[in-house]
């Protein structure tokens, strides 16, 4: 399997289910039909052979590109059996199989090709292919007797995320691959997939019928779609229009918008709507799958910062009812705990069979939604630089009255800060802290067996809590630290306001030192080396510069100073007197008030010299913004050439990061050993770089909780005159072994060579 399907689901898989779970998820009253009386039907129609037990007119699924054949067979079935059975209540649409689309991809970004497709029939009668956004379940066709839990497992998962990815209604999806004669059922939900027994269409004729026509017959909910979004046709200026409605705790509001809407199998599935509410007024409703294993919901945490300023506010929740019932991944997984009789053998639990060793580890999730205000822009979309220094102020107060509310955020990120409109900042916005789905409540007594106690997005995750050995337990200042990574991020990636990206003659992201914050490929990168190629260049100032500092966009450099100066509160140098002045204490050895006064003080300096001397540099001047939001050019209509942020590792409780392999952790202790004196630093601050076992497995409650996803970002070219801009801000007084270090800044003539060609630089630009 890829490596993303395989991450997903890979420990949370159930194979060789016993085909019962069948008549439970597609019983009689679902699908509107008794298998066995529609037989009688079948049989006496020359559709099936009882003597020869075989069904008359099998395509000949033995030989390859049958698709088509074998669809065509199906629906032939289908109809006859729905003249038998007159009209199914439990369907008002008619669903029909296809196989065209093994040779034409459906309409969307990717060009898979399902082998089997299941549609509405009048979305197969059009001319213009199917959308995944239309495909209502998939199947897969083998030509031999094959492993269910081979490429098809695979290939239905690959599947099953597209249509995750289109449709923001999908609770579940049902699939099933023929493997010639032998048919496997596979349901896949945000707890993982469980695969079926295979059985033979010929020996067991009902059970195929079950399967074959229950996926045709059964009522859109019992095949995973949420009957919560429901749509009607309106007229407006004389045209018929679609509009489409979330209900949320008994309010009923309009969609406007897809926001964010994750493509992931196994998970929070998380989704976030713009929506309208009857008053007119602008909400965001974020539905998503919450581990039944976490002590505290998002909406209970959000109801104690009601009114706070910078923190999004809450106005409804649910835990969202299917046929009156809550929703969640618990109600298919319930009766394999039950006492069952299968194959002859009574067994207390499916867990005492090695087959389902991984069953109790496999986390069940619930169903929730929530209504919030305000709704805002991405953080990458920011105005000027005084509007992106002010808005991390805000999120730096939002933090402190988390802190003082004794709630931890935990995942400060770039998707997870918007710019919400003021009316008292005019066209200036505010920063708003959103997403509290990882937040601790730290007014409940910590356990040892809570799930999650490091956590976050791994780019802007603070470094210490990526090293396997540091003992820290996270804590506001590793809020803060993510902070001081997001400006680095964006300070990196793009060239000015809007997203603007940084284009190929002047920047290199493979290669780059945010390039190693994130683990692109998940057998040769771990956390440990995360963390290490952070704590590298932030722990030691003269590092930052010599490394980060040059990579920098030529717009943001008047952050320079501002970014050093929130890296010294959180990293201070060694202090060579006693007492130790606050300055050179770590933030865990200051009151949180010191801490909190001294970070804002940054971004007063910063803001005070933003005002007094704007940036000298500016990006293309087609792309800046003159006119405020009201010109301002969308970030969507940029993303295809920035950095795709959104596949960056996410550490979610879905997924579990593996170890990384010894030539990683080989290449890691070298950067160490070649850092001479920066080593001794780092280890200090308690570095580590050996490789987590740990990581192989969830077997530690904070390895437990993560999940990951591979990084798809664009390709760009370093400006190689940027790496002489150090040498401005290297001290003369470093000692000739320091300057020996860092080559480029190793002699005085050099530091006035480069200092003369960042002048002519910017008298140039």
């Amino acid at each position: 399997m890829e490596s993303s399907a395989r991450l997903e689901i890979m420990d949370a898989i159930l194979y060789d289910v016993p085909t019962t779970v069948i008549e439970r998820q597609l019983s009689d009253e679902i699908i509107g039909f008794k298998p066995s009386d529609l037989l009688t039907h079948l049989k006496q129609n020359n559709w099936y052979n009882e003597l020869a037990m075989n069904w008359i007119g099998w395509p000949k699924t033995e030989v390859e590109g049958t698709e088509v054949e074998v669809a065509e067979y199906l629906n032939k079935l289908a109809d006859f059996s729905r003249s038998v059975l007159g009209d199914l209540p439990c369907s008002p649409q008619k669903r029909v199989y296809s196989g065209k689309y093994a040779n034409t991809a459906p309409l969307s970004h990717s060009v898979r090709n399902p082998d089997i497709v299941i549609v509405d029939s009048k979305v197969e009668e059009a001319t213009k292919n199917a959308s995944w956004a239309q495909i209502q379940g998939v199947g897969g066709l083998k030509c031999n007797v094959s492993d269910p839990l081979s490429n098809t497992l695979e290939q239905l998962a690959q599947y099953v995320g597209l249509c995750y990815g289109h449709q923001y209604d999908r609770r579940f999806v049902m699939t099933f691959g023929i493997f010639n004669t032998n048919v496997s059922v596979y349901y896949f939900d945000r707890s993982g997939v469980y695969v079926t027994e295979t059985f033979d269409a010929h020996a067991k004729p009902e059970l195929f019928l079950r399967v074959i026509l229950g996926l045709l017959f059964a009522n859109s909910s019992s095949l995973g779609y949420d009957p919560s979004f429901t749509s009607e046709i309106v007229v407006e200026n004389k045209k018929e229009i679609q509009k489409n409605y979330v209900t949320v705790a008994g309010s009923r509001l309009e969609i406007i918008d897809v926001i964010n809407q994750d493509c992931v199998i196994r998970g929070r599935g998380t989704m976030c709507l713009k929506v309208k509410d009857e008053n007119g007024n602008i909400l965001v409703v974020k539905d998503s799958w919450v581990d039944q294993s976490r002590r505290d919901k998002e909406f209970e945490l959000l109801a104690k910062v009601v009114g706070v300023k910078g923190i999004a506010q809450l106005v409804k929740h649910e835990h969202v009812k299917v046929n009156g019932k809550p929703d969640d991944t618990s109600t298919v997984r319930a009766f394999m705990m039950e006492t069952i009789d299968w194959k002859g053998k009574l067994v207390e639990r499916w867990t005492t069979d090695q087959k389902w060793i991984h069953f109790e580890s496999i986390e069940l999730r619930d169903h929730y939604r929530i209504s919030m205000t305000p709704f805002g822009d991405s953080l990458e979309d920011f105005d000027s630089l005084e509007e992106l220094v002010l808005v991390g102020k805000d999120i730096v107060e939002a933090i402190e009255m988390l802190h003082k509310r004794k709630i931890l955020h935990r995942d400060i990120s770039m998707k997870n800060i918007i710019l919400a409109k003021d009316k008292e900042r005019g066209t200036l916005r505010r920063g708003v802290l959103i997403d509290l789905d990882y937040a601790l409540d730290l007014s409940k007594p910590r356990t040892s067996t809570a799930k999650g106690d490091r956590t976050g997005t791994l780019p802007y995750m603070a470094y210490r809590l990526l090293i396997r050995h540091s003992k820290e337990e996270q804590d506001y200042y590793h809020d803060l630290e993510s902070l001081l990574y997001i400006y680095c991020w964006i300070c990196c990636t793009f060239s000015g306001p809007h997203a603007e990206p940084r284009f190929t003659d002047e920047f290199t992201y493979e290669g780059s030192q945010i390039s190693k914050w994130c683990a692109r490929d998940v057998n040769t990168y771990s956390r440990d080396a995360v963390g290490t190629a952070k704590g590298l260049i932030m722990v030691s100032g003269l590092q930052f510069h010599e490394s980060f500092v040059p990579e920098m966009a030529p717009y943001f450099k008047p952050l320079v100073s501002f970014l050093q100066g929130m890296r010294k509160v959180l990293f201070p140098p060694e202090s060579r007197s006693y007492p130790v002045p606050d300055e050179y204490m770590r933030p865990v050895e200051r009151s949180s008030e010191d801490v909190f006064a001294s970070f804002k003080a940054e971004f007063d300096k910063s803001l005070m010299s933003l005002r007094q001397k704007p940036s000298p540099y500016t990006p293309s001047a087609s792309n800046v913004s003159v006119g405020g939001s009201a010109n301002r050019q969308t970030v969507q209509e940029r993303l295809p050439y920035i950095p795709k942020m959104r596949n960056l590792i996410k550490q979610d409780d879905s997924v579990h990061l593996r170890r990384a392999n010894d030539s990683a952790e080989a290449a890691v202790r070298s950067a160490l050993d070649k850092s001479g004196g920066t080593s001794k630093t780092l280890n200090k601050a308690g570095l580590a770089a050996s490789m987590s076992a740990s990581q192989a497995a969830p077997s530690t409650a904070a390895d437990s909780d993560t999940a990951s996803k591979v990084l798809d970002s664009g390709s760009h070219a370093t400006d190689a005159k940027n790496k002489m801009e150090a040498g401005n801000s290297v001290g003369s007084s470093l000692s000739r072994k320091r300057r020996a270090m860092s080559p480029g800044v190793n002699t005085s003539l050099q530091l006035k060579r480069a200092k003369k060609d960042k002048e002519k630089q910017v008298a140039d630009e």
